[in-house]
């Protein structure tokens, strides 16, 4: 019962009370009850809008990324949505939200003979149907396999090799170091697809006129045949935009005060040294304000000290007091795939809709979630785990079951750890054959129909995991 509920309550119990404060005449008994609720009235409203705002700022708290805190990325504008589409599809999409992971990929000139007559030569890159042992299974038996390449004057026998595909993989590792550089938390990229390529490798010297154009490129892979798909690339909501300031750089007067507040640096003095320090910003006017953006780490950008998201605009602090042309990586919102209007049907169908199924590595958060995630607040029950676990989108088809500790695990290990680009980068400093199994088990619905794929959803999971429990080796499987 609310506090305004309670006044009317007792004034009502007041007017029916037999010789209450000797109030017996009818109107009386009104005036008082008049004056009273007048009194009352306004304060119940004034506290109910101080608890709505006490309730809203709570929200807030826990939503958006507070100053002098590392950065959480729990709000959907940083989440990464990923599939499979044909490269055809991709030349000629108008599409606002799938972009390609790698763009050279839409290079037409590769099809130039030119580029692929040396020996050695990565010549195309194929997407296996089928699963990641298979795959492994297939580049363990390094054998030479017969193929041809077919141009608009002539066909070339050539013997090929195949190896593991990393450009894609590279591509996320990169959007990896962004987001540590944007001092943001790193969720796992859930793309599977991108781990199923395979770089065909050409062994053969060949003599091609450099006016030819290649039409095609045919390899028997034998028994593996009904897995190999051409002329697919993975693609994702992710693209590399420039953006230029409009205004000058500002000098920071404080400016080791805010870098230690944003970085949390113990010896930021030394980093710094004597530089002066100046914000640039950069407006996000007439951009989606629903995206994310994330500053590249790469030889066109400044190096920079700390960087912060305002309502429009981005404001970097670097010691470059001159105008700069920022390279950012953009995070198309997932309202400009489902927020389009004027087109129904075919044509949305056709704008829209990559040829292979789209995941993501959203989840969907209530607030005690949102709080939990803002927090760090450390998993200690499986209860927490399994609530963890199935936030993320990918659990309706392979929602948590229950979770094992072993000291060993003697089964085939199916899963892949997503983020051994971190252990790669020297981050993290235990050593794996010293921990004990963390065993995550999953269960299949009857929703999933993608078989091939199964691993790679309990894989994204596992991952997830993995990063919370370092302690251990985590390992998924499904039950």
């Amino acid at each position: 019962m609310i506090i305004k509920d309670i006044i009317s309550d007792r004034l009502l119990r007041l007017n029916n009370a037999n010789n209450t404060n000797n109030t017996s005449n009818i109107n009386d008994r009104k005036i008082l009850n008049d004056v009273l609720y007048d009194v009352h009235a306004p304060i119940a409203k004034d506290n109910m809008l101080m608890y709505k705002n006490l309730e809203d700022n709570l929200y807030n708290e826990v939503l958006n990324r507070g100053k002098g805190k590392k950065n959480s990325n729990i709000k959907s504008e940083y989440a990464i949505y990923t599939s499979l589409d044909y490269l055809e599809n991709q030349i000629n999409s108008k599409s606002k939200f799938l972009h390609p992971m790698v763009s050279s990929d839409l290079d037409i000139k590769q099809n130039n003979a030119a580029a692929i007559i040396k020996t050695q030569a990565v010549i195309a890159s194929m997407f296996m149907k089928c699963s990641n042992s298979d795959i492994m299974r297939m580049l363990n038996e390094n054998d030479v396999l017969e193929g041809s390449i077919k141009t608009n004057k002539d066909e070339y026998a050539i013997e090929v090799k195949i190896k593991k595909c990393t450009k894609y993989i590279k591509k996320i590792e990169e959007l990896y170091k962004a987001f540590k550089n944007n001092n943001l938390d790193w969720i796992t990229v859930n793309c599977p697809y991108a781990y199923k390529f395979i770089d065909i490798v050409l062994i053969t010297a060949i003599s091609i006129e450099k006016d030819e154009k290649v039409e095609e490129i045919a390899v028997s892979f034998g028994s593996y045949d009904q897995y190999v798909y051409s002329g697919v690339i993975p693609v994702w909501n992710v693209k590399t935009i420039s953006l230029e300031e409009t205004s000058f750089p500002n000098l920071v007067d404080n400016a080791l005060d805010a870098i230690n507040i944003y970085n949390n640096w113990d010896n930021y003095e030394d980093r710094i040294g004597e530089s002066r320090i100046y914000e640039h910003h950069i407006s996000l006017d007439g951009a989606n304000m629903q995206n994310g953006y994330l500053v590249t780490q790469n030889q066109n950008n400044p190096s920079y000290f700390y960087l912060s998201r305002q309502e429009n605009e981005l404001v970097i602090a670097t010691d470059n007091e001159g105008q700069s042309l920022w390279e950012l990586f953009q995070i198309e919102d997932y309202s400009s795939y489902t927020g389009l209007s004027g087109l129904t049907g075919e044509s949305l169908q056709s704008l829209q809709t990559p040829a292979f199924k789209m995941f993501s590595n959203k989840r969907n958060l209530g607030f005690i979630g949102r709080f939990v995630a803002a927090s760090s607040i450390v998993i200690r029950t499986k209860g927490e785990l399994a609530r963890l676990l199935n936030s993320y989108e990918q659990s309706k088809t392979v929602p948590f079951y229950a979770v094992q500790i072993l000291d060993t695990f003697e089964q085939v290990e199916e899963t892949t750890d997503y983020n051994k680009l971190i252990s790669v980068n020297g981050e993290n400093i235990r050593v794996d054959k010293y921990k004990k199994i963390m065993l995550l088990q999953f269960k299949i619905t009857d929703s999933d129909n993608e078989p091939y794929l199964i691993y790679d959803k309990i894989s994204f999971l596992t991952s997830e995991a993995q990063k919370l429990y370092p302690e251990y080796h985590c390992i998924g499987e499904y039950v």
